[in-house]
């Protein structure tokens, strides 16, 4: 339900309201690798790049078969410049 409403608030430009409800989805299901994805996507949206990155490094050891997380991770650390992530997220 907080999934569904976060990408509601995200259609109608409402990303700062949105993220309340991805953090929450995340914490209801944490299995759900699409959940963390959406909810860092978004802290990048509002300029918490940093924030999304831990986020995704927190959580890394749990999803170690989605490559999308990987991506992700990436694609925040080449944006940070912080090489030492860049290296985590490319094992």
């Amino acid at each position: 339900m907080h999934y569904g409403y976060g990408l509601h608030l995200v259609r109608v430009k409402a990303l700062a309201k949105a993220i309340k409800h991805f953090e929450h989805s995340v914490d209801y299901d944490k299995a759900n690798h699409q959940y963390l994805y959406t909810y860092a996507l978004g802290l990048d949206g509002l300029g918490k790049t940093q924030q999304g990155m831990t986020l995704l490094k927190e959580n890394m050891s749990a999803y170690t078969e989605q490559d999308q997380l990987k991506e992700l991770g990436l694609y925040f650390a080449q944006k940070l410049q912080d090489r030492a992530a860049y290296e985590l997220f490319n094992r």
